[in-house]
């Protein structure tokens, strides 16, 4: 069960040691259901080996140890359109699923200007965005100034799994000029009655600030602001389908299913070659 577990991290890493752990474990296991898993977990580490930037990232140690380093921001500028900037709010694996290291040899193709946030704790950005404020709704605006700073003018923002919430809701209070969330929340509003995320206990809610425990639905319906969003959830995760269908009615937003799938979705998008153009489509 630990060697399942640590090729599957080895594959979303893009690294070499995993043909060496997949093919002995390809030996050893010959159950059908063993059979399928790595051969799933092998076109994940394929479809990674296919973006021309990765082995060249790969091979920069400072920018690897700089990219798994937690709770640490990373922005750099685009060679091609550095007046757009991508926000990405990583989860609390500190990842977007795949490496963050595989995410911006990914986005780097699109040339523009990256800023990758994190936060490895449990209130997932919520008590503030770790290297700007210790408030989520001054680190926001440190973020929007931060970037302002950088000469972006056009700021797009993107969130999965636990940074879901408060990229939505960021898009909701800074300046921005498009949205991609990936199995995210919706609402955690008082008596909400959409599931809670996984580690989202009421523990954890009760010591966020008033201020982000809100309907984003809701908010997004009272204050129409133009500006186009697009959320995508797997079908065999209920959760996650409930939040998203919390938003099918809010104006600008685009509601989207991937069949056979459950929370990890930005997973098959990878394998078909489809997350590069989903995230091209919102900005390009």
């Amino acid at each position: 069960e630990e060697s399942f577990y640590l090729v599957s991290q080895l594959a979303t890493q893009g690294v070499p040691e995993f043909k060496i752990l997949h093919a002995r474990l390809q030996q050893q296991y010959s159950h059908p259901d063993a059979q399928k898993f790595l051969e799933n977990l092998n076109a994940q580490w394929s479809a990674i080996q296919d973006i021309d930037a990765f082995p060249q990232c790969l091979k920069q140690a400072d920018l690897m140890q700089t990219m798994y380093e937690l709770d640490k921001p990373y922005f750099e500028t685009g060679n091609k359109h550095p007046e757009k900037a991508l926000v990405l709010f990583t989860t609390m694996y500190n990842s977007f699923y795949f490496s963050n290291l595989v995410m911006l040899a990914l986005l780097r193709q699109l040339g523009i200007s990256l800023l990758f946030l994190k936060d490895a704790s449990h209130f997932n950005y919520l008590n503030g965005i770790p290297g700007f404020t210790k408030h989520f709704s001054t680190s926001t605006a440190s973020v929007s100034e931060f970037l302002e700073h950088k000469g972006v003018k056009d700021i797009y923002i993107s969130g999965y799994s636990s940074g879901g919430f408060a990229s939505l809701l960021m898009s909701c209070r800074v300046q921005c000029h498009g949205y991609l969330g990936f199995s995210i929340l919706s609402d955690m509003s008082e008596g909400t009655r959409l599931p809670p995320g996984k580690f989202m206990t009421e523990e954890i809610r009760a010591q966020l600030d008033p201020d982000v425990r809100v309907d984003i639905a809701k908010v997004l319906t009272e204050n129409e602001d133009g500006v186009l969003r697009k959320v995508i959830y797997g079908s065999q995760s209920k959760t996650d389908k409930a939040h998203a269908m919390h938003l099918s009615s809010v104006a600008g937003m685009q509601i989207s299913e991937i069949e056979n799938c459950s929370h990890l979705t930005p997973m098959p998008l990878m394998v078909n070659n489809q997350l590069l153009d989903e995230f091209k489509s919102m900005i390009l």
